[in-house]
């Protein structure tokens, strides 16, 4: 299983979600969108048996899409809503995350339409080949309403961390829900807002990663400014209720970074500013270019196993020893790679 992929992808001109094996030969179709549909992001369970992907459907001719969760198994079959659409309340849930355990997911949640959302936690069951979600009662609500974006699980698979909407301006800053400490409204829960001016970027569902042990936070920083960094926060340094106002940085200063990727051992970060992928240490040592030059490049991926990297070059699928070494072309011409993730 650790040589495969899933990828959104266009194969001889049909886009839909595909297995690919270790030499970038697709072997599965996994799902495609039917008329009034197309998928957006996605993500394999810890365990390797589904896929949680984003689908917008649009339910009437003269109005906009409604985003869902639908699930699918990685050995294939028929794709089902993980949580069911409510045409009372018009509900949109996007962007799935999966906890450690695989045992809840996480995403972005609205009524009507997709801006502004809240986040809930879902909690899965399955059932033979289909992958079913229930709400678990946990909603973490932005204090303005303005929205909430981007969350990662910590380690224990209870916390929360995320981009919390601060001002109508656009301010996101870095959250925190912990289920022990959390204020509550009549909507649901509020998390400890950790920054102050932490500029989080925006529509990055991959902004955050979180270094398990030590319980570093990094996000990427840069809405407002002339350049994009990567800063990092020690949660062990925050007293209860407070929060940072200086942040740490590793990496380089770039004029757009797309998203971070946390290695399983924790000592490295991957990512991609201005179209070359990068390998930093977690502590802010040995940064290096792991692209060529003269590649547009992006959405890195570290393998399970920690030996490996994989990105998207142009529109095919690269893999590399994340030690070094010369990155080898995968993907055939009759596959153009949209986003792809380890299984």
């Amino acid at each position: 299983m650790n040589g495969m992929f899933v990828c959104s992808a266009t194969y001889r001109d049909r886009k839909g979600l595909y297995l690919l094996d270790d030499r970038g030969k697709v072997t599965t179709e996994l799902a495609v969108p039917g008329e009034g549909e197309w998928f957006g992001n996605f993500a394999v369970s810890p365990n390797s048996k589904w896929v949680a992907f984003t689908c917008h459907v649009r339910r009437r001719t003269d109005r906009d899409s409604y985003p869902i969760i639908r699930s699918v198994s990685t050995t294939g079959g028929a794709s089902h809503d993980v949580e069911r659409w409510d045409p009372r309340y018009e509900t949109c849930y996007q962007n799935p995350v999966f906890s450690p355990s695989g045992e809840k997911m996480i995403c972005e949640f609205a009524l009507q339409h997709v801006g502004n959302p809240d986040l809930r936690v879902l909690k899965l069951y399955e059932f033979g080949d289909r992958l079913d979600g229930s709400w678990t009662g946990v909603s973490i609500v932005n204090p303005r309403h303005i929205g909430n974006h981007a969350p990662q699980f910590m380690a224990d698979g209870e916390r929360v961390v995320y981009f919390g909407n601060f001002a109508y301006e656009d301010l996101l800053e870095v959250c925190l829900y912990d289920p022990k400490v959390a204020d509550h409204d009549l909507m649901g829960a509020v998390g400890w807002r950790l920054t102050e001016k932490a500029d989080g970027v925006w529509r990055r569902p991959r902004a955050i990663a979180i270094q398990p042990e030590w319980e570093q936070i990094f996000f990427i920083q840069g809405h407002s400014r002339g350049e994009e960094r990567i800063c990092v926060i020690l949660l062990s340094d925050l007293p209860p209720g407070g929060h940072r106002k200086i942040f740490d940085t590793v990496g380089g200063a770039h004029d757009r970074i797309g998203g971070l990727e946390m290695s399983r051992d924790g000592l490295r970060l991957a990512y991609d500013g201005d179209a070359a992928i990068y390998v930093v240490g977690t502590d802010g040592s040995g940064l290096r270019r792991a692209s060529a030059d003269g590649v547009s490049c992006r959405c890195p991926r570290l393998a399970r196993d920690g030996t490996r990297i994989a990105y998207i070059a142009n529109d095919k699928l690269c893999i590399a020893d994340l030690d070094g070494g010369k990155p080898v072309l995968l993907t055939a011409d009759d596959v153009r790679v949209d986003m792809f993730e380890w299984m």
